[in-house]
């Protein structure tokens, strides 16, 4: 009895995940994972203590029942970084249970990214996509009743639960991800909760990071508004659109520039106090202390601004500066972050790396994903045709620490920090790999700002006129995709379909090899997927994926379901992930 019932939760845990696995997208996390965590005793005056009374009204709020609370702010303000730290401060979910009146309090985040690669990042669809999965995940016993239909092809004998409305209802064993069936499903998630006697809480970063009209955000955001026993955590920039439908409350709203002066005060003295160069300075308790002060002043609210100012000024200690050398170095930086950014890609980047930088930045923007950084490594290569000349061998260990040390000082010399290498593995099973160094770590903008700046007109012909006239971004990405392919280890979980390090790099490398067919160069294309296809050849013995030279409309994606004529393939995947790197498809016959 012991084994039989063993045996039946393991299978509704298989059907559990499986049905997740399908709102699951490689990118869900990539925004939260890639903001920095607010500095050391910072933003605690959000919260009400017994030793400090806060400034804000978001303590309050957490246990009223009132339905939004909107953060706002500049850009560069650290909006996001507040949300972020909200989301996972104890402090938050006491004071929500508190409102929930229980302990079983639901919450869900989601950070929208418009410098994303991805365009689940910054679309509804994505959205409501990762806010049903948080939810399903942490509560699973509610899925035969939000996806009865695909339930009962797992357990049939289970017919009890209620029919979905026929214009929302699943395809076979496929969920459908259109927004107007997702919300459907949200309705019935939080009517379950608050059924179960408890509550949801969302927390929502970004709304002006939507690739879309602000008003539909807005519309939306009122639709999520209405669902039973729901309350929202939001932030954007200061958009009209936003001021006229959150801002009218002023006891439900915070604008970070009024509230992060001391937190900026925190930040600057701390990280010159842990600087051996500037502890050496003889004059920083005086003319120092002065010099502080000034950027306190100067920064206007804007914590991005500081947080270059402040890098700049350790450069300038590294090389020896006093404090009349900051003084002076402070009053040439451009007090707006445009005319921030556009003095260091035209002063600060040397004029040697400047079509290297033109180039990175490039591909950065055109990126259909973001790039791992070990293949950024192979972009520094002058001969065209290296990615289809290099052998199909993995890299030693020393090897991949060497290339990922010499590509992250490359970065900065070329760029300036305004690329940054970012920890970001798309799922738990990726980051135990043992070189899982090749694809975790991965390269994306410092901030949005900076991409924004990078995409403005004037920005785009200084890019141009610095990279070579042969550049095309697109076939650099798919000459780095196909060379990290080449490189990359022979254990096959490497290699498995869908989510996978390398069916990643394949729908990368898809991706913008269709798009460089379409521009004409179907000859380059050919040369690059049949070379492809050779090195996934070379290890078939290893490989449940099957490469076929397709453009990537014509089949399943990481963010597309085959339906159910893949049952037993999903199934098979699962199984794979707690198997271990032995497993393999003849074991599993």
């Amino acid at each position: 009895m012991a084994l039989l019932g063993a045996a039946s939760k393991g299978s509704r845990f298989a059907a559990e995940q499986m049905i997740l696995e399908q709102l699951w997208f490689s990118a869900i996390n990539y925004r939260h994972n890639g903001i920095r965590d607010a500095h050391r005793n910072t933003m605690e005056w959000v919260f009400e203590t017994s030793k400090q009374r806060s400034p804000a009204t978001f303590n309050e709020w957490l246990t009223s029942d009132d339905k939004v609370y909107w953060i706002s702010g500049k850009p560069g303000s650290g909006k996001s970084t507040l949300m972020k730290f909200l989301c996972d401060n104890p402090q938050t979910l006491e004071r929500l249970s508190t409102w929930a009146q229980s302990d079983r309090l639901v919450h869900a985040s989601y950070f929208f990214w418009n410098a994303g690669s991805q365009e689940l990042q910054k679309s509804h669809e994505g959205l409501l996509r990762s806010l049903v999965y948080q939810v399903l995940r942490t509560r699973p016993d509610l899925i035969p009743r939000v996806y009865p239909d695909i339930w009962l092809l797992y357990f049939p004998s289970e017919d009890g639960s209620t029919k979905r409305d026929p214009k929302h209802a699943n395809t076979g064993n496929t969920i459908s991800s259109t927004v107007d069936a997702l919300l459907v499903v949200l309705a019935d998630i939080c009517a379950a909760v608050v059924d179960s006697g408890s509550k949801i809480c969302f927390f929502i970063d970004g709304l002006d990071e939507y690739y879309g009209e602000p008003t539909d955000m807005v519309e939306l955001i009122r639709k999520l508004r209405s669902l039973p026993g729901v309350k929202m955590c939001l932030s954007s920039r200061e958009w009209n659109e936003f001021e006229f439908e959150f801002g009218k409350d002023g006891t439900r709203k915070l604008y970070m520039q009024d509230f992060n002066r001391g937190d900026i005060i925190t930040y600057v003295h701390d990280t010159l106090a842990n600087d051996e160069n500037y502890q050496d300075l003889e004059d920083r308790d005086t003319a120092g202390k002065e010099l502080l002060d000034e950027i306190v002043e100067a920064a206007n609210g804007v914590f991005l601004w500081v947080f270059l100012v402040v890098r700049s000024f350790q450069e300038g200690l590294l090389n020896g500066d006093s404090i009349a050398s900051l003084k002076r170095r402070l009053d040439t930086l451009p007090r707006d972050l445009n005319q921030y950014f556009e003095r260091i890609i035209l002063t600060d980047v040397a004029e040697f790396y400047r079509g290297q930088c033109a180039e990175l930045f490039s591909v950065t923007l055109e990126g259909a994903e973001d790039i791992p950084l070990i293949a950024y490594w192979f972009m520094g290569e002058e001969d065209p045709d290296y990615a289809l000349k290099l052998e199909s061998k993995p890299l030693t260990p020393q090897q991949t620490n060497t290339r990922f040390k010499a590509i992250k000082k490359r970065l900065i010399a070329c760029c300036k920090g305004m690329l940054e290498v970012q920890h970001v593995a798309s799922n738990s099973d990726e980051t135990s790999y043992p070189s899982s160094i090749l694809f975790s770590w991965k390269v994306n903008f410092l901030h949005r700002t900076v991409r924004d700046f990078l995409l403005l007109d004037e920005t785009q012909d200084i890019l141009r006129r610095w990279y070579s006239p042969a550049f095309n971004p697109h076939e650099c990405i798919c000459r780095a995709a196909l060379a990290q392919i080449k490189i990359s280890p022979e254990e096959p979980e490497y290699w498995a379909a869908n989510h996978s390090p390398i069916a990643q790099l394949r729908r990368l490398f898809d991706h913008h090899c269709s798009i460089l067919k379409a521009q004409g160069q179907r000859h380059s294309c050919q040369a690059m997927r049949q070379s492809l296809g050779e090195t996934f050849a070379l290890r078939g013995a290893q490989l449940p994926l099957v490469i076929e030279a397709k453009d990537p409309v014509d089949s399943p994606s990481d963010e597309q379901d085959v339906g159910g004529k893949d049952k037993l393939g999903r199934l098979d995947r699962f199984l794979g992930k707690f198997s271990g790197s032995r497993w393999s498809r003849n074991k599993a016959t």
